[in-house]
């Protein structure tokens, strides 16, 4: 489980307070983890409604093949873990009791290699092999009972305390032991610790290393002098060490983040994620319509052409893409120009007549004729 939390961690420690006749329950403690997976799957259901999960077959078979590596290391009975992308710009990873582990858009657009995504994966395979989220529900009920309001050293907070310091115990357990199941599976930490010490010192000062130097500063408690493996003895990475390589399997994921942290208006996290996909493909008409939005949007009070020539060369790379016609009209008419505006607003109501903004449009057009 990562530093931010947005799936079912929060349910259960609701659970456990607001059903106390559990904890005295033996028959229901007895049937736990049966309870939390339903509870993971009416999650993952809702996530499924909203369409939130990310799919393409590019990058879903990259995942299966770094996730299956390190899954043959460990010894259990449980299924092979799921891993599925969400659409969230927040960075974060949650593993399921079921077996699914979800990892987000924002979280895959921080990481540069494979060797960073499997100590991630890693470590959420833990949580579940080890069945984390079931036994904090009874560690929480079972310990939680045993503090007695009525004691005068009784304090309101004691059961906050009590809970933060049973994650921080699993937490723990999972980085150490997913460590071991990184390197078990063949990646070295040394590599590792250099990339992200080289990707802290590129990124400084744009937020973008948070993520990254939480995780190097976790493993350097557990490991302060390192990897203990020669690089040599390791085996490569399925993709290579090479960055480039790494970030052109996951380049649907890119786009993806930029579309999703643009429409949050989060433009420093879309811009970074975009900025990362032209660099892989130049001439992707979406990518450079998604570029001139951040730009437009994000310097919308200055009142200037921000935007324009991405816009333009969306609409060089396909001519009929209906939202780069409508933007670049609004650009000419809110700037006066109003006879270059027409043929663009003409061209976005012919291409897209059932576009929810076709009234506005259509308004915009017999302004520009008058």
């Amino acid at each position: 489980m990562t530093k931010h939390k947005r799936f079912i961690v929060p349910v259960i420690l609701l659970l456990a307070w607001a059903a106390p006749s559990w904890a005295l329950d033996r028959t229901v403690m007895n049937d736990l983890s049966p309870r939390m997976r339903r509870l993971a799957e009416q999650e993952q259901a809702i996530l499924e409604q909203q369409n939130l999960f990310f799919d393409d077959a590019t990058v879903n078979d990259f995942l299966v093949q770094v996730a299956g590596r390190l899954w043959k290391q460990l010894e259990t009975d449980l299924k092979s873990p799921t891993v599925k992308i969400v659409m969230d710009p927040l960075p974060n990873a949650q593993a399921y009791p079921n077996g699914l582990c979800l990892m987000t858009t924002g979280m895959l657009s921080h990481l540069e290699s494979e060797e960073q995504l499997a100590m991630i994966l890693s470590h959420e395979m833990i949580h579940y092999a080890r069945q984390h989220t079931p036994l904090l529900y009874e560690k929480l009920k079972t310990g939680t009972r045993d503090l007695d309001p009525t004691d005068p050293r009784f304090h309101p907070r004691s059961t906050d305390n009590f809970a933060a310091a049973t994650i921080d115990a699993l937490e723990k357990q999972a980085d150490r032991e997913g460590l071991a199941l990184f390197e078990e599976a063949g990646y070295c930490l040394s590599i590792l610790l250099e990339q992200v010490s080289n990707l802290e010192d590129q990124s400084h000062g744009n937020g973008s290393s948070e993520v990254l130097k939480d995780l190097r500063a976790r493993i350097r408690k557990m490991r302060p002098h390192g990897g203990v493996k020669d690089k040599e003895k390791c085996q490569k990475p399925m993709g290579g060490s090479n960055q480039g390589i790494f970030l052109a399997r996951i380049a649907p994921v890119l786009l993806a983040n930029a579309q999703v942290a643009l429409a949050r208006g989060e433009y420093q996290q879309a811009d970074r994620s975009v900025s990362m996909y032209l660099a892989l493909v130049p001439d992707d008409a979406r990518a450079n319509f998604i570029k001139g939005e951040i730009l437009n949007r994000a310097n919308a009070v200055k009142k200037e052409d921000s935007g324009l020539s991405f816009y333009e060369k969306a609409l060089t790379l396909d001519p009929n893409f209906p939202l780069a016609h409508r933007a670049l009209g609004v650009l000419h008419f809110r700037a006066g120009r109003y006879k270059r505006a027409i043929p663009y607003f003409e061209s976005f109501l012919a291409l897209a007549p059932d576009d929810p903004s076709h009234l506005f449009i259509q308004g915009y057009l017999r302004e520009c004729q008058k």
